[in-house]
């Protein structure tokens, strides 16, 4: 899923990068267009090209700037994704030093109970002994079930990042779509001058000459 939104940022990054690039050329071909022209008709049509590339146009710079806010947006959920995994591999080797010090303890509790079984009249340090290794093992398990409280507050936490990011996921294809969709509407509303392939790349010029690439 976070490679299908990377890639997704990607074609949409490329595919504004490549008309940028042909803003230059297509420019002075409308030039070109403007100074050779004496029909009024084909004026009027110019005008209205140009006014529909203004609304457009509009239209294209807050896609981009919703394309940078969702790149920025999947690049601080993948940091906090890896944040989260060190904090789970650390919780984890905690949880295990906290399982190995009970165990000790309780290796040396059963150590402590066969030199008092083994020792007259050593009543009283048997007790003492058992009290020390009693709270030993109290401790070292209320830690281990701290750790196992965090470690599932963990999990949670990447349970919602990952619908975080296949929310994110759906947001950037949604983008891509109104990219394609102004791309053929604007082509769709130019009239047949010139050549097609001339007047359609030059309209798709003016549309992205202020789209910068992500």
């Amino acid at each position: 899923m976070t490679s299908e939104v990377v890639e997704n940022l990607a074609y949409l990054s490329k595919y504004l990068d490549q008309s940028r690039a042909r803003v230059s050329e297509l420019e002075k071909e409308l030039t070109n267009v403007r100074r050779e022209s004496t029909n009024p008709s084909t004026t009027n049509q110019i005008l209205q090209l140009e006014a529909d590339k203004a609304k457009l146009q509009y239209e294209l710079e807050g896609l981009q700037d919703e394309l940078k806010d969702a790149r920025q947006k999947h690049k601080d959920e993948c940091l906090l994704g890896e944040a989260l995994q060190a904090k789970c591999t650390e919780l984890a080797g905690m949880a295990a030093k906290a399982l190995r010090e009970r165990l000790e303890g309780e290796e040396a509790l059963e150590e402590m109970r066969k030199k008092a079984n083994e020792t007259q009249g050593v009543q009283g340090t048997y007790a003492e002994l058992q009290a020390a290794t009693d709270g030993l093992v109290a401790a070292s398990t209320e830690r281990y079930a701290l750790l196992k409280t965090k470690y599932k507050q963990i999990k949670e936490d990447k349970t919602s990042l990952r619908g975080s990011l296949a929310e994110q996921d759906a947001q950037i294809n949604c983008l891509k779509e109104k990219v394609s969709q102004i791309k053929a509407e604007y082509e769709a509303a130019i009239p047949g001058m010139v050549t097609a392939g001339t007047i359609s790349g030059l309209i798709f010029s003016y549309i992205t000459q202020y789209c910068s690439p992500l």
